[in-house]
């Protein structure tokens, strides 16, 4: 025996007459779950998933996140790393991968200036080389370029790069003496 159904509710009460939670067949070759009635996350036919609206409205799109906006509706994602993380340790970020290649990424990181300061690093692989940090936003606002560990590059230091510093100062060193 086979029993069909296009909809399946979790309540509290046999009686309830809404659903406190649900798994349903909201559309056409569509997964959706819902709470308090309404419709939180689905799956659609292509297998992209969508959180809070109604549909993928993104072609390209795998995951597609949305919201109104409103204080406790924002569309957005929260990395959160329950631990006291060490300097530099990734607390959350976003890897774009080729095969098995990590080819780009964008990560938060914890910053040496204490338990809740906060950096980003944005790395990128030339074809065939490992993973370069190209830029990085300290908690201070200072943005490196190509270093990742002094926040002024050359200064009584022999570290190159680029750092803009909220002095306002520019530095700029190279790792030798070639004036072109």
């Amino acid at each position: 025996n086979q029993v069909v159904t296009q909809h399946l509710e979790f309540t509290s009460t046999v009686s309830a007459k809404t659903a406190e939670a649900f798994i349903s067949k909201s559309a056409t070759n569509t997964l959706t779950f819902g709470t308090a009635n309404a419709n939180r996350v689905f799956i659609d036919g292509d297998g992209k998933l969508g959180v809070g609206g109604s549909s993928v409205t993104s072609i390209d799109s795998l995951v597609q996140i949305q919201g109104t906006g409103a204080s406790d509706d924002v569309p957005m994602i929260t990395c959160r790393h329950t631990n006291n993380p060490s300097n530099n340790s990734i607390c959350g970020g976003i890897e774009g991968n080729s095969g098995t290649n990590n080819i780009a990424s964008m990560l938060i990181k914890r910053d040496s200036q204490g338990a809740t300061a906060g950096k980003l690093v944005f790395a990128t692989q030339q074809n065939g080389q490992g993973m370069t940090n190209r830029m990085t936003i300290t908690s201070r606002g200072h943005i490196r370029l190509f270093q990742d560990t002094s926040d002024t590059p050359g200064f009584d230091n022999t570290t190159t790069g680029v750092a803009f510093e909220t002095a306002p100062a520019l530095h700029i060193s190279r790792a030798d003496d070639n004036t072109t």
